[in-house]
């Protein structure tokens, strides 16, 4: 007799490819575990990263790699200038330049 068992799979880690067609990242475009835990957990920290920042610094990609393997774990998403998680915090947040 052959048991039939679920098999479970390991998220997969985002890409930074948007969908075709696409111009610009919106939550829309995320897993809906990232898009949750993005909402109630990564914005509120981005928000408070940039509130603590005297006003001539600019969030850094260390900062967000920061705060996103403190949400996710370390090491489940890596955070580069041209990933979606940037273009997220710029979309959602209107910072123009990030170093």
């Amino acid at each position: 007799m052959t048991k039939i068992e679920a098999n479970p799979v390991a998220p997969k880690p985002m890409t930074d490819g948007l969908p075709a067609g696409v111009k610009n990242w919106s939550l829309k475009y995320l897993p809906e575990n990232i898009r949750g835990d993005f909402e109630e957990a990564v914005a509120p920290r981005i928000r408070k990263k940039i509130g603590s920042l005297p006003p001539w610094e600019s969030l850094e990609i260390t900062d967000i790699q920061a705060i996103v393997d403190d949400v996710y774990g370390q090491g489940t998403h890596t955070v580069t200038k041209k990933s979606f998680w940037v273009h997220l915090v710029r979309n959602l947040y209107s910072m123009h330049e990030m170093t």
